[in-house]
């Protein structure tokens, strides 16, 4: 990448970018060894992406023209009934104090594979946590535990660590972050 990132909130012409990392990078597209690239547990499907897009905003990053990954930043009212969701925030109730109404979910996050190892998930968090702030005061996430890359960068990153928790036989591991 020679070129500056750029980066943006989303708009609804990224959104078939976004649709088709995610395609590209959820666990059941990927083989074992293109897992240990980091990926990703689920997919948002489009109609969801426009309106976490339109009410919070998801955090874009272009390297020229190349599309070079995102960051989703919604309230955990979107998620209410999604057991990974539910079990994340089960899982800080001893490790964050939090008020829900106050508490993002800062993710899911996924890099194109020209983009890794260069910073710019960092750039796209720190882009993210800076449109977060004004609205919440804390940020969650989770990462599935076998997802060695993105535990990394989620903790280089400066999350937290809180609890692990289990959901259909996967295990993952919560994470949280002051904003204020």
């Amino acid at each position: 990448m020679t070129e500056p990132i750029e980066l943006r909130t989303a708009r609804p012409d990224d959104y078939a970018a976004i649709v088709a990392l995610q395609k590209a990078n959820v666990i059941h597209n990927l083989s074992e060894a293109e897992q240990r690239g980091g990926f990703l547990s689920a997919e948002i499907p489009e109609d969801k992406l426009s309106t976490i897009a339109l009410e919070t905003g998801i955090v874009v990053a272009y390297d020229g023209s190349e599309f070079a990954g995102f960051v989703c930043i919604s309230r955990l009212a979107h998620w209410h009934g999604n057991a990974i969701i539910d079990a994340l925030v089960t899982s800080l109730g001893e490790e964050a104090t939090f008020e829900p109404a106050r508490t993002c979910l800062l993710g899911p996050g996924c890099l194109a594979q020209s983009a890794r190892g260069k910073g710019v998930i960092g750039q796209l968090i720190e882009h993210a946590i800076a449109t977060a702030k004004p609205r919440f005061r804390t940020a969650i996430t989770f990462i599935a535990a076998d997802n060695e890359r993105s535990l990394r960068a989620t903790e280089k990153i400066g999350y937290r660590a809180a609890n692990r928790f289990v959901v259909s036989g996967r295990e993952y591991c919560g994470f949280w972050l002051a904003l204020s």
